[in-house]
């Protein structure tokens, strides 16, 4: 930028920077007005400042829980020890979920329903392995049962050639 240059841009940037400085005063003043002289505005919130009221609030909410489950699964429905922080809220069992429980439990380790965790569907595994298919490429419901239609069919057309060879 040349001297003269200089000279005649000196008096504009002047103005801009003291326009600048008068419309922060202005929102300064006009904050001030809103929230009072003694804060800026952007200070936490009474209720998050003090921990012990937040405390409060967090025990209000949980009582308030804890009764409205209480009132819905009626008396005796759940199980909480308020001495232990880490306790969760148990339902009963149902009859037939006990009875299911008690026989997964009596056939012992070689139960048809405890092996189920450890071996694979064939059709899963030859899905997932043999057809590289790990994940499904569309979205929505009606797009993943199309899809889902399309791996089941092509598995069964596979079936049925290597059985015809």
């Amino acid at each position: 930028m040349s001297y003269q240059r200089m000279v005649q841009d000196a008096p504009k940037l002047a103005a801009e920077v003291q326009a600048w400085f008068a419309k922060a005063e202005q929102t300064d003043t006009a904050e001030d007005a809103e929230h009072g002289a003694a804060r800026r505005g952007d200070e936490m919130p009474d209720g998050m400042a003090n921990k012990q009221r937040r405390l409060a609030r967090l025990q209000e909410a949980l009582a308030t829980l804890q009764a409205e489950a209480a009132a819905y699964l009626g008396p005796g429905r759940i199980r909480h020890d308020s001495t232990d922080p880490t306790a969760r809220r148990v339902l009963k069992r149902s009859p037939l979920t006990q009875a299911m429980a008690d026989k997964i439990r009596r056939a012992g380790r070689r139960s048809r329903y405890r092996l189920r965790k450890q071996l694979p569907e064939p059709v899963f595994g030859q899905t997932k392995h043999a057809r590289g298919f790990r994940q499904f490429l569309l979205r929505g419901l009606n797009k993943v049962r199309t899809e889902w239609a399309m791996v089941c069919t092509d598995h069964n057309i596979l079936k049925l050639h290597k059985a015809a060879s």
